[in-house]
């Protein structure tokens, strides 16, 4: 069967899961919407085993092509392939919503792909409506986890037609073993992700100045960036022992895989992230794991103190104890936690997103129906947010 997906662009994750999905016998057309987007400065060019289609740029690396131009693309890319079935890489876009538009009048089934929360942000009444008017047009969906699961749920999708996993890593990269002997560092927690707000480095940086005023002997690397990144730069300086923490820019997996081999343990503090795939790697990379609970990976991969440790984002003084917690593991208690978050991540491989694809796909073609509704509300919220 031909399948069409749509996204914003190609990164190395999504190459994992379609090569998966190849493998699988799938045939895949992947078309990037914004193929210039830095929202994550990947640097990017595998040779992919499917057919990758790239649209012109705008006068924006970050925003889609006109509507009219969308509509002459999606139409021409479904007249040409003739798909079983569409996979859309969300829901907000104009793009994805002039493709929704297309797949209707075409009568081509539509797959949401989908990793939101209820908890990210905060909901209005009027705008839940019209994403549930939106999502009548989609007959099946492919999912991060369970919150991801029931917020699509809450919106009126059904249960039977939403499977998963979604947001998955290849966990096989990070698993192989790498030759570190001239690359030693001082023991150390390690966190990545984006000097943004929500990533919450300033609780972990409390947390951690609390620990070293504990006696806590393990360092701390950051690696990102953004724009509190000076505002990191300066909490660091005022820490009890600051030369034991350090701050890395933007990494490549190759790059990545090295700096989880090297580190100790791994912290994601967030106070809101829909998933957290660095605690995918992490774990395959056989680190222990401390999650924040407002993390959407948390209930689906961290059984606290089994596979990991989970913490209240705010609560400074319970990720303390958990360094401490950390920094006194056995071997024997380690092995135990890489273990058991191993086996945690058996259902959230690249293999297992393409049995969860195949699924959704065949749903999808059976359900056989098609919103007109959904394409009205589509059709009306793209002509509106082409003037933002």
């Amino acid at each position: 069967m031909t399948i069409l997906i749509t996204l914003r662009r190609i990164g190395p994750y999504h190459h994992a899961r379609f090569v998966a999905a190849v493998n699988r016998g799938i045939d895949l057309i992947v078309i990037e919407t914004r193929p210039d987007s830095q929202e994550y400065p990947w640097e990017f060019n595998a040779n992919p085993i499917y057919k990758k289609i790239s649209f012109s740029s705008t006068t924006s690396s970050e925003k889609d092509l006109p509507n009219k131009e969308l509509d002459s693309l999606f139409n021409n890319l479904i007249s040409t392939y003739n798909p079983s079935a569409v996979l859309s890489v969300g829901w907000s876009d104009r793009s994805y919503m002039r493709l929704l538009i297309s797949c209707f009048y075409k009568r081509i089934p539509l797959i949401i792909a989908s990793d939101s929360r209820h908890r990210d942000s905060k909901r209005s009444l009027l705008k839940e409506s019209l994403k549930q008017r939106l999502l009548r047009a989609y007959q099946s969906a492919l999912v991060a986890g369970i919150e991801s699961r029931e917020y699509l749920l809450n919106l009126g999708f059904s249960d039977e037609a939403i499977f998963q996993p979604w947001d998955v890593v290849d966990n096989n990269f990070f698993q192989n073993p790498l030759d570190l002997k001239d690359k030693k560092e001082h023991p150390h927690f390690l966190c990545v992700g984006r000097f943004l707000k929500r990533k919450n480095h300033i609780t972990l940086l409390k947390a951690y100045s609390k620990y070293q005023e504990e006696n806590g002997k393990l360092g701390l690397k950051l690696i990102g960036s953004g724009p509190l990144e000076s505002n990191i730069k300066d909490i660091i300086r005022t820490l009890p022992n600051c030369s034991l923490a350090s701050i890395l820019p933007f990494q490549q997996l190759e790059e990545l895989r090295v700096s989880y081999k090297q580190a100790s343990a791994f912290i994601l503090a967030s106070t809101q992230d829909t998933w957290g795939l660095v605690i995918n790697e992490a774990m395959a990379s056989g680190l222990p794991c401390i999650a924040s609970t407002a993390c959407g990976c948390t209930q689906d991969l961290i059984k606290n103190n089994i596979s990991g440790f989970s913490f209240d984002p705010m609560d400074s003084k319970k990720l303390t104890e958990i360094m401490h917690l950390i920094e006194r593991q056995t071997s024997s208690e380690r092995i135990a936690m890489k273990s058991a978050s191993k086996q945690k991540l058996q259902n959230y491989t690249p293999d297992a997103f393409a049995i969860g694809l195949e699924k959704s796909i065949n749903y999808a073609i059976k359900k056989n129906s098609f919103s007109k509704s959904a394409v009205v509300m589509a059709e009306f919220i793209s002509r509106c947010l082409k003037f933002l």
